[in-house]
């Protein structure tokens, strides 16, 4: 798993949707929070394209990590803080 968010992390900053659908399960739900993306990977790579040329650079830097597994251990459920720095390019 935290390899999977390192990868992520690297498509993120990459803008490679490739790396990033690779991220996800194919039953995936991503929830990035407050008012922003909820639902699956080809969604949030839809919601991702206006905003990621946006930036000039971004980096980020992945910090704590909860994943707990259900009973069963074929579900889990991951929460990463990540700390993330852009810089936006500037307007033509």
């Amino acid at each position: 798993i935290r390899n999977c968010m390192a990868r992520y992390a690297r498509a993120i900053d990459r803008i490679d949707y490739e790396l990033l659908r690779g991220c996800y399960w194919p039953d995936a739900i991503d929830d990035h929070g407050e008012s922003q993306y909820v639902g699956d990977v080809d969604g949030f790579i839809t919601w991702l394209k206006p905003i990621l040329p946006l930036f000039e650079s971004s980096t980020h830097f992945l910090g704590q990590q909860l994943v707990e597994f259900d009973a069963s251990g074929d579900v889990a459920w991951v929460e990463t803080y990540i700390l993330t720095f852009a810089r936006f390019a500037q307007p033509d």
